[in-house]
């Protein structure tokens, strides 16, 4: 099985990266409540054998857990598997310091194509982590679900003010086998591996007063994070004339709420993949 999730910047840059956007963003929040209340629809398990791939620092499931997963489960055990040993321990720390940890069963500091799995489980969840991976590998997920399992991949939308900004400047987001929404869906249905997506675009934002001033010193992490660069790629796209260059961009999706901030719109798909 061919799926490898690989880190485009050090983790420790990514981190800080992640945090800045996350910071001037509703994504955190909105895709764990999405995924919630979709997931309680779908399942009718009580007892939760879930595996979560490319974890990261663990604060989606953290946030999942705790507005209110408990309340349905009678029991909760959790494998993931993170190739950073950086991030790992970020999420062991995350879990431990909202007590948690119990609910961790192995953690796997390895990619996904090295991973075997040693049971079959009733949730997987891919959130944000299937950018990089051999499409091909997508036929394989459901082999890893129990009878009655379903697995949850979170991408970007193409709807996204984002992904039009990606694929015009970005070097790496060019490449003809990117994972895209677009790219797994059309696998999905050459397989013919049932599936569907959530009919609604969650109401995402990202703020960016203030970001797209290019004296910020904060605005090549911003950009560094959306646009997901290759390491031979990070050092272009904080370059001041690809700095001015995006920001162009960035400028002609700028919108305003109703308190007067601008943002632009950044929405995720949810694909949900069934047995």
């Amino acid at each position: 099985m061919i799926l490898v999730i690989k880190m485009t910047t050090p983790p420790s840059e990514y981190l800080k990266n992640m945090s800045y956007f996350l910071k001037h963003s509703n994504e955190e929040e909105i895709d764990s409540n999405t995924f919630l209340k979709e997931y309680l629809e779908k399942t009718n398990t009580k007892n939760l054998h879930w595996l979560d791939v490319g974890a990261g620092p663990g604060t989606k499931l953290v946030r999942i857990i705790k507005n209110g997963l408990t309340d349905y489960m009678d029991y909760i055990l959790i494998d993931v598997v993170e190739p950073s040993k950086e991030l790992l321990n970020v999420f062991n720390k995350n879990f431990c310091k909202n007590k948690l940890e119990y609910l961790v069963n192995e953690r796997h500091h390895t990619i996904w194509e090295e991973f075997v799995a040693q049971k079959q489980y009733d949730l997987i969840t891919f959130f944000h982590s299937m950018y990089r991976i051999e499409k091909n590998s997508l036929e394989k997920i459901p082999s890893f679900l129990k009878k009655n399992g379903l697995a949850c991949i979170i991408i970007e939308s193409p709807n996204s003010d984002l992904f039009p900004i990606r694929q015009k400047i970005s070097p790496y987001y060019k490449h003809k086998d990117i994972i895209s929404y677009n790219v797994i869906i059309d696998y999905l249905k050459e397989k013919n591996i049932s599936h569907e997506v959530s009919t609604q675009e969650p109401d995402q934002r990202f703020y960016v007063d203030g970001i797209l001033d290019p004296k910020n010193s904060d605005t090549k992490r911003v950009l560094s994070f959306i646009l997901q660069t290759k390491p031979e790629d990070h050092e272009k796209i904080v370059k001041k004339e690809i700095n001015r260059e995006i920001n162009k961009e960035l400028k002609k999706h700028v919108k305003k709420d109703k308190h007067g901030k601008s943002y632009i719109h950044t929405p995720d798909r949810f694909i949900w993949i069934y047995k």
